[in-house]
């Protein structure tokens, strides 16, 4: 897990592309994950609209979630990032394609 990074939901698009490459954005408000947006959303509308009026729902874990299981959503969510959020909703981190790569290369040699 690496420390969350989000932007907020009153944030432009033009903005949002230029902070980040990653193939879904995170979107958060006072702490508390509201969704996600794909980068294929964010170059398909125009670059004033706010990122709030066009995320999906947000797909988030548990810090203790199984790798099996933050692996499948990832790849649901094109590599990532997924959120990682308390029991309150608060985010508190994220997982994407990078951070669960060792854990399963240590899976695969232990198995080997």
């Amino acid at each position: 897990m690496s420390p969350p990074s989000a932007v907020g939901s009153h944030m432009r698009v033009r903005d949002v592309l230029e902070l980040t490459v990653d193939p879904v954005v995170l979107v958060a408000e006072h702490g508390k994950l509201v969704g996600v947006v794909r980068r294929g959303r964010l170059v398909s509308v125009r670059s004033h609209v706010e990122v709030g009026t066009i995320v999906e729902p947000p797909v988030t874990v548990a810090a203790d979630e199984p790798v099996d299981h933050i692996l499948l959503l990832l790849d649901e969510q094109s590599g990532g990032p997924v959120g990682v959020v308390a029991a309150d909703g608060r985010l508190i981190g994220m997982v994407g394609s990078r951070e669960v790569a060792p854990a399963i290369r240590t899976s695969e040699e232990r198995a080997s």
